[in-house]
């Protein structure tokens, strides 16, 4: 069995930059595939639709696509799509780094992605902070919504909404597994 090289997050934000894109999980340095289109595609959809309804609710908070978060003392984590109440962005200084989950951290599946590193992340977003977690499945066009109150799959009929961090935004489910030219 190989030994896992650890690292601090004083080591893994020294690292140069050698053109791939990682997170830090619990000291583990870990190198996160290419994506294909149809994440892409929904990555970007969730994002304008967020960034849509917040354009004129900038009290309520910013939406970051790729943006990562040091989510405890040995791990950096960097969701596809994460929303940052305003309350918290006030707080942060331009150099400063994201601690602890962002409000709401939004995951679309790949096929690279197996079930249990999504439920490791989903518990890892959760047990620091995120008040929600969107996991976005394009293959079948459902959203697994989960919450401290709610766990509930969506399908391409209903409707997505987060009252208690978004009050008044709501957004069909199919609109965020659109692919252009399609």
């Amino acid at each position: 069995m190989q030994q896992k090289t650890l690292l601090t997050l004083e080591q893994f934000f020294a690292m140069p930059d050698d053109g791939h894109d990682y997170e830090l999980v619990h000291g583990e340095l870990v190198l996160m595939p290419p994506q294909d289109f149809e994440h892409e595609s929904a990555k970007s959809e969730v994002t304008v639709a967020l960034a849509f309804f917040l354009q004129n609710r900038r009290h309520l908070g910013w939406v970051y696509p790729e943006t990562g978060a040091i989510l405890d003392e040995d791990s950096w984590r960097k969701p596809d799509v994460c929303f940052i109440r305003q309350e918290r962005l006030v707080k942060l200084g331009p150099k400063s780094r994201i601690e602890k989950a962002p409000d709401l951290c939004v995951e679309v599946v790949s096929p690279s992605n197996s079930q249990r590193q999504i439920a490791e992340k989903v518990r890892h977003y959760r047990s620091t902070g995120a008040t929600a977690v969107w996991v976005l499945y394009p293959n079948s066009q459902e959203i697994h919504v989960i919450t401290k109150d709610r766990d509930q799959w969506l399908g391409p009929e209903d409707s997505l909404e987060q009252p208690d961090l978004l009050p008044g935004f709501s957004v069909p489910v199919k609109s965020l597994f659109r692919m252009p030219g399609a």
